[in-house]
């Protein structure tokens, strides 16, 4: 069963590589320009969605558990062999699991710089010179890292970083969204601070953590001075 962000991912990818190449379209409800579609409530609509779909296949599964259907003799459970007695090929891998880890790159990163592809986490599109919102940031810092930027080499210390929830700073007025930003950036801060590492990270992946806490320093800065 696959997770929401393994669903997700390949499928934003996508949809951002689309954005990227349309004009700003003009907003009579935000009063200014924006992307066509809002991939922000697109996300929480989705995993609303989706969460609603796993409870119910948990659900099934778990009547299934403790209803198991009724098989037929299909296969030899020991010798491994179909009624015509070709062998079944249990631990052959599929095309999904084949390319299961490569859904999760960004297709946009092959042939950029590793700072290119920081730049893509950092800035909005299309053309990367906008910084991104501190909030943004902080929510799509798993964007930055590997699998999805193959620009760096995986480390067991990306695993630890906790995400923060696509709405976690939504319909928030000012008194209540400076605090939790604060929070939020301490965090991150935290997370990419010098003495936090673990002492074998490669060059690149150095390179990563400190840009990383420049740039999300840098929009604490011009948020609370």
């Amino acid at each position: 069963r696959s997770s929401w962000l393994e669903c997700w991912i390949p499928f934003i990818v996508a949809l951002e590589g689309l954005i990227e190449k349309e004009k700003l379209q003009w907003n009579p409800i935000k009063n200014r320009m924006a992307p066509w579609i809002d991939l922000k409530k697109l996300e929480s609509t989705l995993k609303s969605q989706f969460e609603e779909s796993s409870e119910r296949f948990e659900a099934r599964r778990s009547f299934t558990q403790a209803h198991p259907p009724r098989r037929g003799p299909c296969r030899n459970r020991h010798t491994g062999r179909d009624p015509d007695g070709d062998k079944f090929g249990r631990n052959q891998p599929t095309i999904s699991t084949i390319h299961e880890k490569k859904s999760h790159i960004d297709p946009r990163l092959s042939g950029l710089t590793l700072e290119e592809a920081i730049q893509r986490w950092s800035h909005q599109p299309p053309n990367y010179k906008r910084a991104n919102s501190l909030q943004r940031l902080l929510i799509t810092v798993p964007r930055a890292f590997p699998p999805m930027n193959h620009k760096v080499e995986e480390h067991d210390y990306f695993s630890k970083w906790k995400t923060f929830d696509n709405e976690a700073f939504s319909d928030l007025c000012d008194d209540d969204l400076k605090p939790l930003l604060q929070r939020g950036a301490r965090k991150a801060k935290f997370f990419l601070h010098p003495d936090k590492l673990p002492k074998d990270l490669t060059e690149n992946q150095t390179i990563l953590f400190k840009t990383m806490w420049d740039v999300i320093a840098q929009q604490e800065a011009a948020i609370f001075g």
